[in-house]
């Protein structure tokens, strides 16, 4: 098995390994959410305070995890270039010294604090927006299965269904985000690891 061969499956593995482990959390921002809600009608007067550790709760795996990327493609940069990675990251070969006015502020803003920011926002609101859905879907089956009257109960079969299928479909969207995720680390860091042209 050659060195190509030992990369791809490492990189499959890592795939696979971050895919299940965005199941894990994104269970996790379910239960946030629930149990928020769940607060919030308990003692509405603490609404304000549970909404911040909601979102806390909630973008928090997303930030240790765009933080690490970060961290990482930054390390393989210094690494292989030194110091002069961060000139190289900001100031690209072959733009006309009068653009640079323009050129730098563009990509410090692209390169340092957007990449570690779209990172933690796409994976949040991906898991975010899935489980609102599921929270949707299984509170209406609840509502339907113990508190509506006559026909209205046989509701509760058809949001069980959705919710199952919506789970389904989440834990694909899980590893579809893993995958994402995954890939625009190693872009991130293969632009680190570039040398200029």
């Amino acid at each position: 098995m050659d060195i190509t061969n030992i990369a791809e499956l490492s990189g499959n593995i890592a795939v696979v390994g971050y895919g299940l482990a965005a199941i894990g959390p994104g269970i996790g921002v379910g239960l946030v959410v629930s149990k928020t809600i769940e607060a919030t009608a308990r003692q509405p007067e603490l609404a304000s305070k549970l909404q911040v550790t909601m979102w806390l709760g909630i973008i928090g795996y997303p930030i240790v995890l765009a933080a690490a990327a970060y961290v990482t493609f930054i390390y393989a940069g210094v690494k292989k270039h030194g110091i002069g990675y961060f000139k190289s990251a900001v100031a690209p070969a072959g733009v006309p010294p009068a653009l640079y006015v323009m050129v730098v502020p563009i990509e410090i803003l692209s390169t340092f604090i957007l990449r570690p920011v779209t990172l933690a926002l796409r994976l949040t609101m991906n898991m975010l927006a899935g489980h609102l859905l599921l929270v949707l879907c299984f509170s209406a089956t609840q509502f339907f299965a113990f508190y509506a009257d006559g026909l209205f109960s046989f509701f509760g079969i058809g949001t069980f269904i959705f919710g199952f299928a919506f789970t389904l479909f989440e834990i694909l969207v899980s590893f579809l985000q893993a995958y994402v995720f995954t890939l625009l680390t190693t872009v991130y860091i293969q632009l680190a690891l570039a040398d200029e042209h």
